[in-house]
């Protein structure tokens, strides 16, 4: 995260438009060297993992699709709200891909029951707004006023990173 962001009480992100996040962009990566597909795997990996460890609470608002590392992504905040459009799918096995290390564990941690999770990395499963709730790794579906809601609920959550040391640490 940029030097910007340390006086930050909570982190939000959100999409306009249909797409939260569709993950990588493949064609573009083809273009790159070995040594820069690594680079740039491995920065988005620590993007990921900065995220896990924030030291205030972080809160998606995922609107449309968020498929392959877009899902990645969305599971690495610390809380997941929705518009009733969200989507969720981890389609690497649908193009051979591997998960980046680590994230099997995120999804895992996200996602309660082993079929579930069996479901979702190994026959890339598309899991709903609703489904994702049902199941626990949709915190809410936000179905009026949604940028007024989620600026409700960050504010909630500031108080929380009042210590930010110890609120990273607990992140552990």
């Amino acid at each position: 995260m940029p030097a910007c962001y340390s006086d930050a009480v909570s982190l939000v992100a959100l999409s306009t438009g249909k797409l939260f996040s569709g993950g990588l962009d493949l064609g573009s990566l083809r273009t790159f060297s070995v040594e820069q597909t690594r680079a740039f795997v491995s920065n988005v990996i620590r993007l990921f993992g900065r995220l896990l460890g924030f030291n205030c609470p972080t809160l998606c608002l995922v609107r449309g699709a968020a498929y392959a590392g877009g899902c990645m992504l969305a599971f690495s905040f610390d809380e997941i709200h929705c518009y009733e459009t969200g989507t969720f799918c981890c389609n690497e096995v649908e193009m051979g891909l591997p998960l980046p290390p680590g994230m099997n564990a995120v999804v895992q941690r996200r996602m309660h029951h082993p079929r579930d999770v069996r479901d979702m990395v190994l026959y890339a499963k598309k899991f709903s707004a609703e489904e994702g709730l049902k199941i626990g790794f949709v915190d809410s579906i936000i179905k009026e006023n949604p940028l007024t809601t989620m600026h409700k609920i960050a504010e909630a959550r500031a108080a929380y990173s009042a210590h930010r040391d110890n609120f990273k640490k607990l992140k552990e």
